[in-house]
């Protein structure tokens, strides 16, 4: 028993002398030279590789900067390896798994699908493009689609049946008759479109890559666009769908449109399927307007379709970040499209109709 009592007190007098020791080291007497994730301005880091270059050593470069010896080591050390004195800008899509023609395809899908997610969106990749990315790294590509337009009014497949074609072959021979008869002016192409407001949820919404993301908030919108080779003559955007008391002040704009423009006598080329239900559409002698109906599966004969394209990317392009951005460049972009564009559209619309008189099969 006595043997054992000296042990216990030196174990004792050791404990007592570590918290002793602690006690009078405190935090505040700690000294660390440089300040804990110092950002260097690259104007100092600059002036500390040409103090290396003069010869300094790294312990009096640190000193004179007043900077810890790891930060001017490490510095130093990446101009040695790569020549480079600024730091590498963080962040960004600088080693992306896709290439630049993968992520047109991939704007192109997400440009022409409405109401997709963002999982939805990543399981396409997988499956069209054979690359595996996460939802989250959809989410910072598809950051220019955060408020955008979808077109979604279904767009008729181009069908080659017998009966389709033989629509199409009377109307291209009406049509060349009509530009005969009748000055490039006065044929003017009608289209109704609906389009979706979609605000798409950002990475922040998403709990993780295996969560489906909620869809977007949406509101409609229905665009009406008259033109004709030389210009758009009439466009109106409409909160609900274009009913028959709609269309008909349609008409009558338009007409009064026409007048202003000398063109007496406008023929209207439409698809039969914008007109509003149970809407008796006849021809107002007092207008002044003939109604010509497109052929059924060819939207490739109506330049209008093209002019809502070029729109819509504009809009885009611009990356509106909120409603209100939305609703101004969507009244704003139309008087950028020029009457240079209107006929670009309306040659290529010719040149269908060439491949057309040439039996050649139309299948975009």
């Amino acid at each position: 028993m006595s043997g054992t009592r000296p042990n216990k007190l030196k174990k004792i007098d050791r404990l007592v002398e570590s918290e002793y020791g602690q006690k009078i080291t405190p935090v505040t007497k700690r000294r660390r030279s440089g300040r804990k994730n110092a950002k260097i301005p690259n104007e100092n880091r600059e002036k500390i590789v040409a103090k290396l270059l003069e010869g300094c050593t790294v312990p009096e470069i640190a000193k004179s900067f007043k900077l810890n010896y790891q930060t001017v080591n490490s510095i130093l050390k990446q101009y040695s390896k790569t020549g480079k004195i600024f730091k590498s800008e963080r962040g960004g899509d600088r080693h992306s798994k896709l290439t630049v023609q993968a992520k047109e395809k991939l704007f192109t899908y997400v440009d022409r699908e409405s109401n997709l997610t963002l999982k939805q969106i990543s399981c396409w990749v997988e499956k069209e493009l054979g690359i595996r990315i996460s939802a989250s790294t959809i989410g910072r590509l598809m950051c220019r689609f955060q408020w955008d337009l979808k077109q979604i009014t279904s767009t008729l497949k181009i069908k080659n049946c017998e009966k389709t074609i033989k629509a199409r072959e009377d109307y291209v021979y009406r049509y060349q008759e009509l530009e005969e008869y009748y000055d490039d002016k006065n044929l003017i192409f009608l289209d109704i479109v609906e389009f979706m407001e979609v605000i798409r949820p950002s990475r922040k919404n998403t709990r993780n890559k295996y969560v489906k993301v909620p869809a977007p908030v949406c509101k409609n919108v229905f665009l009406v666009v008259a033109m004709n080779k030389y210009g758009i003559l009439y466009h109106k955007i409409h909160e609900q769908a274009v009913n028959g008391d709609d269309f008909k002040e349609l008409l009558r704009n338009l007409n009064s449109i026409c007048n202003e423009k000398d063109i007496f006598t406008a023929i209207l080329i439409m698809d039969d399927k914008i007109i509003p239900r149970n809407l008796d559409l006849v021809e107002y002698p007092e207008m002044s307007i003939k109604i010509e109906y497109l052929p059924p599966y060819s939207p490739f004969f109506n330049p209008v379709a093209n002019v809502f394209s070029l729109w819509k990317n504009k809009i885009a392009r611009d990356n509106p970040s909120s409603e209100v951005q939305l609703r101004e460049l969507m009244v704003a972009k139309f008087e950028e499209i020029t009457s240079v564009d209107c006929e670009i559209f309306y040659q290529k619309m010719w040149n269908h109709i060439g491949k057309y008189l040439n039996r050649e099969e139309i299948n975009d």
